[in-house]
């Protein structure tokens, strides 16, 4: 039986730390759509195809009426405002949809995404943050979507620290009072996640003197039986399951150095912190060549992410 394909939803971390005022189900119909975009394609100027009645499946929405309700909410997409916060400090102001289209008579919608998130949604690909779409179809709230996003940004990594106040503008609080942001977004977020996805997380507190300003996050994989086995291989084994497959020929030679180029880059591209975190964790694996470390630790977790 042929292995069936991931919906992979791949995006700019940019973008996961974006504001936008979409509701639970629109941001699930956008992922959806993100998913669609195929893993060699140079261009978003095109409709992404969705069938109503499979994706209110998939959402596990049910209602008398849900192909009229889920058309209204797509509608909406188009007027709802998208801002990015650049790292050069400035600002985009746009919107996910450029144009949405309600096929009512075959109950399909088609998405096509507006032009200035093309290189948050193309561009480097293989650097941005990517999850398999039925993560995050299932989860109860909004907020519950946005923290796992952002989580699962520093995966490989394991830790994340972030401003309160900086957390609270990614999920869209407005609760002032730590102990309520605890209780009432935190802690469901947490249950929800840990239910419903691949991964699972800790967290606690950093004060600066008797207030909460940061917190610290744990950020694990849930492993299956499947997935443990990959994972308990030494960098060596799989270095050498990679090399007799591929035979090593003077392209794939070339391939590789270009791949460690790009990983250099992703890694200098990293916080200070974070950079020197990562690169602890390379260097304790086997072997003296650091290239060769480098390449086989980003190939060892995609291949445990696939």
């Amino acid at each position: 039986m042929k292995k069936k394909e991931k919906n992979l939803v791949v995006q700019s971390n940019e973008l996961i730390r974006s504001k936008s005022s979409l509701t639970k189900i629109q941001t699930k119909l956008i992922l959806k759509a993100i998913s669609l975009i195929g893993k060699g394609e140079s261009d978003i100027n095109k409709y992404y195809d969705i069938s109503i009645s499979e994706f209110a499946s998939e959402i596990d929405y049910s209602s008398n009426s849900y192909s009229k309700e889920l058309t209204e909410l797509a509608k909406g997409i188009v007027g709802k405002p998208l801002v990015i916060n650049l790292r050069d400090e400035s600002v985009l102001f746009t919107t996910w949809a450029s144009s949405i289209v309600v096929d009512k008579k075959s109950a399909r919608i088609s998405i096509r995404f507006d032009e200035a998130l093309k290189p948050y949604l193309l561009e480097l690909k293989r650097f941005f943050s990517s999850y398999d779409l039925k993560n995050i179809l299932l989860l109860k709230s909004q907020t519950s979507i946005r923290l796992y996003q952002l989580l699962r940004q520093y995966l490989n990594l394991g830790i994340f620290q972030i401003d309160l106040e900086d957390l609270k503008k990614i999920l869209g609080s407005k609760t002032s009072m730590y102990g309520k942001f605890h209780q009432r977004i935190l802690l469901p977020c947490q249950k929800d996640i840990h239910k419903k996805t691949d991964i699972c997380f800790s967290f606690v507190p950093i004060k600066t003197g008797r207030k909460v300003t940061a917190l610290k996050f744990k950020i694990k994989q849930k492993i299956s039986n499947e997935k443990s086995k990959v994972s308990d291989k030494s960098t060596k084994e799989i270095f050498d399951e990679l090399d007799e497959k591929e035979k090593l020929s003077n392209q794939e030679r070339a391939r590789r150095k270009e791949e460690v180029i790009e990983y250099k880059k992703y890694l200098e591209s990293l916080p200070k912190e974070e950079k020197k975190l990562l690169m602890r964790e390379i260097r304790s694996q086997f072997g003296k060549d650091l290239d060769l470390k480098i390449w086989t630790y980003f190939k060892k977790k995609e291949t445990i992410t696939q």
